[in-house]
């Protein structure tokens, strides 16, 4: 026979979760964020956390509460897997565009060199040139690169 399962076949969600005591009775954890457990009115009261957002929704008295929260625990838990697996591959996306600095000041200086005097076009391409492309620091990503790196660097070329 399988946890949570009776012989007449009536199902019993809670025992697949190991339980812990409460202030008012049993707390099963479905999933990190995702409980269920009773409250003050000995009522079950399904338990929702997830990135800065709680929810409780309360469900009943008796065994049949309990399974029906048990059950709308664990297709939240599904859900909320779902959507976390999208966002880490929405994040891996993200960090494949981020941009290295030193293509990022070239991709700058091509904008706009256009607008600018041809003096100050050439300086700037002197300094990018001469103080920013060579550096081993400025090789990274931008979203890498700390405030006290460009000022370290900014204090060894003076």
């Amino acid at each position: 026979m399988q946890p949570g399962l009776t012989k007449g076949g009536k199902s019993m969600p809670w025992r697949k979760y190991e339980s812990k005591q409460g202030k008012y009775g049993p707390v099963y954890n479905i999933a990190t964020g995702v409980s269920v457990r009773r409250d003050a009115c000995a009522k079950w009261t399904l338990f929702v956390e997830s990135a800065n957002t709680r929810m409780n929704r309360t469900i009943g008295c008796g065994r049949q509460a309990l399974v029906k929260a048990i059950r709308a625990g664990e297709e939240i838990a599904s859900n909320l897997s779902r959507i976390e697996s999208t966002n880490k591959m929405d994040d891996q996306a993200e960090v494949a565009k981020v941009v290295g600095f030193n293509d990022f000041s070239e991709q700058w200086f091509e904008a706009n060199c256009k607008r600018w005097e041809p003096f100050t076009a050439q300086r700037y391409e002197e300094i990018l040139r001469l103080y920013i492309w060579p550096a081993d620091n400025f090789s990274k990503p931008i979203d890498k690169i700390s405030r006290k790196e460009i000022k370290q660097h900014l204090r060894s070329v003076y």
